[in-house]
């Protein structure tokens, strides 16, 4: 019996008659391993590949078949779903197979966690970053479905590939579609008030990405780029209102995961909490809520007690302090991304100012005591903290000892 070693020196001998275009050879060599393929599906999909080679679709097929059941076996369901729209692609007629699939998964738990996936076969390339081995997390597009709703998403599914350093879209491009990584890694690119390059996250295999301009109905709020040879199964907008008509709930899990993504964006870019890594960012948004406040809602007022600090996911609000003579006076208007309450937080003193939403704004709510974990962990953010309210603070005492005056 063969060990690691023999098959992936047997694995390397295939890959240079493949390389070399010597397809028979090729197929001689992989055949003598086939056996192993129920662990290492990637060896059926090789086959695959070389009965394509020679001109043997039927062949073909029944290895990509056999390739695509073994992924859903140990849970790679967004890799088999690639390699049944190769099959679908050779044979329309081959529809059989996509509730074969579906049935498949469904009996296997929806959404179990996979083993570790088997290394990819290849032949000799240039030296270039691969993604790391990991265990593929739930997909939430494909977590909790039943076969009917998935055999409908996996119809208006389509495959896209990516070579190493190609965009898959830029920021500001409309957000038409969201997109799952089959194979490969990308990396998530914003930039900062100063235009600076900023690499929010890296995504690989069982990842989805694109939520945001496709439920914002906006544009992209970042830049996706491929690091390696990257192919993403992509779903559309048209095609998810086809799939909203009769299955509600697809849509509804994708938003509820939009909604985290974007409090994790908004943390790696706010200047306050930039230093922090992320999988600290993950783990302070666990112990975050989110508040919707409409628009002329008062959210903090002056002279009250303050012991949340909060964090503009969307929408605005404008700060304003009470002159005893004019009234109500507008000081400082602020956006998605910007912070405020920190004043009250940091003092324990009575608040500054009042905030008043001037549209309907959602906030993410940050206690005291989460704050004191973070600077307790994060001694730059307790500085960066320290500075701002030192700021705030001798800006409405300036503007105080003003209105004294007048």
């Amino acid at each position: 019996m063969a060990n690691g070693a023999d098959i992936s020196a047997i694995k390397d001998k295939a890959e240079k008659y493949f390389a070399k275009g010597q397809f028979s050879y090729a197929l001689e060599t992989y055949q003598s391993i086939k056996k192993y393929s129920e662990k290492d599906p990637r060896i059926y999909l090789r086959l695959g590949d070389i009965y394509r080679k020679l001109k043997k679709s039927h062949d073909a097929i029944e290895e990509y078949k056999s390739a695509a059941e073994v992924f859903v076996r140990q849970g790679f369901i967004v890799k088999a779903i690639a390699v049944l729209k190769m099959i679908i692609d050779m044979d329309p007629t081959k529809t059989d197979v996509q509730k074969r699939l579906s049935e498949l998964y469904a009996k296997q738990g929806m959404g179990q966690k996979g083993e570790e996936i088997p290394k990819k076969v290849e032949g000799p390339k240039p030296e270039k970053i691969t993604a790391p081995k990991k265990k593929i997390p739930r997909t939430p597009l494909f977590s909790d479905l039943t076969v009917e709703e998935l055999d409908e998403v996996i119809s208006k599914i389509n495959v896209v590939n990516f070579s190493p350093g190609g965009f898959i879209f830029m920021e500001s491009d409309r957000g038409e579609s969201i997109y799952i990584i089959a194979e490969g890694a990308v990396e998530v690119i914003c930039r900062d008030k100063g235009n600076n390059e900023i690499i929010v996250d890296k995504l690989g295999e069982g990842d989805f990405f694109g939520e945001f301009g496709f439920f914002s109905n906006g544009v992209r709020k970042a830049a996706i780029r491929a690091v390696n040879d990257v192919e993403v199964l992509e779903l559309s907008k048209e095609s998810m209102k086809e799939i909203e008509k009769h299955y509600p709930r697809v849509s509804e899990a994708l938003f509820n995961f939009y909604r985290e993504r974007v409090a994790d964006r908004l943390f790696a870019l706010s200047p306050l909490f930039e230093p922090l890594s992320s999988k600290d960012r993950k783990v302070v948004l666990n112990r975050l809520t989110a508040h919707v406040y409409k628009r002329g809602e008062m959210i903090v007022r002056e002279g009250e007690i303050g012991d949340k600090m909060y964090l503009i996911k969307e929408g605005g609000v404008e700060v304003s302090v009470n002159d005893p003579k004019k009234g109500k006076v507008v000081i400082a208007s602020l956006m998605e991304g910007e912070f405020f309450g920190e004043i009250g937080l940091a003092t324990c003193k009575p608040r500054t100012a009042t905030v008043t939403a001037v549209t309907d704004t959602e906030l993410v709510v940050i206690s005291r005591a989460v704050i004191r974990e973070i600077l307790a962990k994060y001694p730059e953010i307790k500085k960066v903290l320290e500075g701002v309210v030192r700021s705030r603070v001798a800006d409405i005492m300036k503007l105080r000892s003003g209105m004294i005056l007048t």
